[in-house]
């Protein structure tokens, strides 16, 4: 006999196991809560917020300077996008409800931005003409003559040769 401590039997080397092709999104990574951005099943949900919020831009946005103005339509149409893409990858997607609600309202609230924005763009002009008068007077009848002079530009230009 032999005092040398006894070893146990090795174990034979284990292959690494190739990935499940079910669990995988396709680039090697596991699907569900487990990657850093939540796995694919999050990502319709996330982009749907990401639409609801450039939506919510839009609208605080068209109503201030030009270049706010501007910004303000970039965001919208952003906003439309995002929705759109949300409910592109919604077939992979856990709370579909609640994406096809989040990506409807978005794209309602940017477009009305656009609008908006896209009115306001067109008529620069009359509206900061408008602003500028109403900051400047100090009483209701300077204000509704501010409101008068606005809407005799708008319909000048609306409709040329009435006046």
């Amino acid at each position: 006999m032999s005092s040398a401590p006894s070893r146990p039997p090795s174990s034979p080397a284990r292959r690494p196991e190739a990935p499940d092709p079910q669990t995988t999104d396709g680039s090697g990574q596991e699907s569900g809560q487990g990657g850093p951005d939540g796995g694919p099943s999050r990502r319709p949900l996330n982009t749907a917020l990401l639409a609801l919020f450039a939506a919510g831009a839009s609208m605080f946005m068209t109503s201030g300077p030009l270049w706010m103005t501007v910004a303000g339509l970039v965001a919208g149409v952003a906003g439309i996008f995002f929705a759109v893409v949300a409910l592109v990858r919604l077939r992979v997607a856990e709370r579909r409800a609640v994406i096809v609600f989040s990506a409807l309202v978005a794209m309602a609230v940017a477009g009305f931005g656009l609008v908006t924005g896209g009115v306001r763009l067109a008529f620069w002009d009359t509206v900061s003409t408008y602003e500028r008068c109403m900051t400047d007077s100090v009483t209701i009848s300077g204000q509704a003559g501010c409101q008068q002079k606005m809407e005799d530009n708008l319909q000048g230009i609306l409709l040329p040769g009435l006046e």
